[in-house]
């Protein structure tokens, strides 16, 4: 068996508050335990290997993209957050979503 990686996506991780950070936190660590090499992409603020995320950043697709080109990793983890994703409800049809990522492509 080869070493696996792991890029876990998050745009908070500690020591931002938040439960979204603090649960990828947690399973980074219990991966480590098993010998799993684990990256994290997240905000500037959080203790990550890979910055750049923030529910502000159009950008954070191309972001991401780079980050997984460089690294190569087996396994790409993204937690549901919409702000990674720049949800946006239409203003006039409140049911006409679009996100950052629609945009990308």
């Amino acid at each position: 068996m080869y070493p696996i990686s792991v890029l876990m996506v998050s745009t908070e991780y500690p020591p931002m508050p938040g439960g979204v950070g603090r649960y990828t936190r947690n399973l980074t660590l219990a991966l480590k335990k098993l010998g799993i090499d684990v990256f994290i992409a997240c905000n500037e603020r959080g203790e990550g290997d890979f910055f750049g995320l923030d529910a502000s950043n159009k950008e954070n697709s191309r972001t991401l993209l780079r980050i997984v080109t460089k690294i190569k990793p087996d396994l790409v983890h993204i937690q549901l957050e919409h702000g990674l994703y720049g949800l946006n409800f239409g203003s006039i049809k409140k049911f006409r979503m679009q996100t950052n990522i629609d945009q990308f492509y």
